[in-house]
């Protein structure tokens, strides 16, 4: 049986942005830049901490000692999209045909007399299938390894059966399959710049000479793939009623909030709705998501009216009594237990209610997730057949924020958004049930 060779070393330059890192808490994952003379690095700014590969194989140099094509360890990030807060990249194997700057993971970083050195991860062992999230670097924006943290400790135990927050009884079920993981990556500082140059000038905050190291969140890639599968993605937002809303509510929040603030009418749904009608009432509904998504659908299934009830259908099961149906269960018994009196009984603010501000704030974090249901499917045929769910943008809500629901819980009272009488009602359920 052959010995697997042992994992190629890189060797780094002493950089201060570098010596930090072996400062700070320790990393299961860097990511550090490509050797400078990878023709992909060619034209791009040298890094401030070039890296060299130590024991490079002889398939990827010339006689000359010079890269023909990037090594099987190296990646390319591209700019695939950016919230309030962060900006997120694809990861994808880095190719002769790449273009851009290439990218390496490594580990185990260490100083030595020599200098500093570190274990290179292949990328399908690391990085390939997931997405790079890096914060914009707005005020009060969360750092990366926060986020992670916070993750594991207050989010991740809420779906874990057997655990459970500070107050919250554990869940019977295990749902930590519909959680993306959360992986805490530090970016070197050339790397930093670099993904600064693959945004345009307005993503990130401000423009630096010197960018410092960064922790950036690897997360489960659910983009869609054309000709493979498609994905939806929706808010469940509120799955009860306010507790601060008025006895004779005519809407939900949710509904209420949308009347000042609309959002996607077209495929809006209230998230009452959602996790209490039938397969006849969701139907329509997902129709009109399936022709918003007409973009991640190949010809002639664009326009095929087979193939988008083959889909509805299959995910319609999903949402009345599969796994989607008792994941939105789960979340709105999250949310009644973490928050059984409202924003409002947080006022006056004081310390000796930090403990319902915390099960307010995991309230709130749940209420502003994401939800990614991916349908694959027979491109030859049209015919769909895994669906795979997560919840996503599940960081930590911060304390400061009590304020601002509170404000906008008064507004909705203020202003009568919950009893107003309104011809268009937004499909409101408590308008069915009132």
């Amino acid at each position: 049986m052959q010995t697997p060779s042992p994992a190629a070393t890189i060797a780094l330059h002493e950089d201060p942005g570098v010596i930090r890192l072996l400062d700070c808490e320790e990393p299961d994952l860097y990511f550090v830049t490509a050797p400078s003379n990878d023709p992909h690095n060619a034209g791009t700014p040298a890094p401030k901490t070039p890296a060299r590969v130590t024991r490079p194989s002889s398939s990827t140099l010339d006689s000359a000692g010079s890269m023909l094509k990037p090594p099987s360890t190296a990646f390319t990030l591209h700019y695939l999209n950016q919230g309030a807060a962060n900006v997120v990249f694809n990861i994808v194997p880095a190719s002769i045909d790449s273009s851009g700057a290439t990218f390496m993971s490594v580990t185990q970083v260490v100083r030595a007399k020599s200098g500093i050195t570190a274990r290179i991860v292949p990328p399908h062992k690391a990085v390939l299938g997931k997405v790079l999230r890096v914060p914009r670097g707005k005020a009060r924006t969360l750092s990366g390894d926060r986020i992670v943290s916070e993750f594991h400790k207050i989010i991740k135990p809420m779906f874990q059966s057997g655990k459970s927050v500070t107050r919250p009884v554990a869940p019977l079920a295990d749902f930590t399959k519909h959680l993306m993981d959360h992986q805490g990556v530090l970016l070197f500082p050339s790397v930093v710049a670099r993904l600064r140059s693959l945004a345009d000038h307005d993503v990130f905050a401000e423009q630096v000479d010197h960018p410092q190291t960064c922790w950036g969140v690897l997360l489960e890639d659910m983009s869609p793939v054309r000709g493979s599968s498609i994905v939806m993605e929706l808010k469940p937002k509120w799955l009860l009623q306010s507790p601060n809303a008025p006895p004779r509510a005519k809407r939900c929040r949710t509904c209420a909030t949308q009347i000042n603030a609309p959002k996607k009418r077209a495929t809006y749904l209230c998230p009452l709705r959602l996790i209490n009608t039938n397969a006849d009432g969701l139907r329509p509904w997902l129709h009109t998501i399936l022709a918003d998504l007409s973009h991640q659908i190949p010809k002639p299934h664009q326009s095929s009216p087979d193939f988008a009830r083959r889909i509805v259908e299959h995910v319609v099961v999903d949402f009345t009594s599969g796994e989607v149906h008792a994941l939105l269960q789960h979340l709105r018994m999250l949310q009644a237990k973490l928050d059984p009196s409202g924003v409002l009984a947080q006022l006056p603010l004081s310390p000796d209610k930090a403990a319902a501000n915390f099960d307010l704030r995991a309230a709130m974090t749940l209420r502003d997730c994401s939800l990614f249901i991916k349908v694959e499917y027979d491109n030859a045929t049209g015919t769909p057949s895994a669906i795979t769910s997560k919840l996503g943008d599940l960081d930590f809500k911060s304390a400061e924020k009590t304020a601002d629901w509170a404000d906008k819980e008064l507004r909705l009272l203020r202003d009568g958004l919950y009893t107003r009488e309104l011809r268009d009602d937004f499909g409101c359920w408590l308008s069915r049930v009132g």
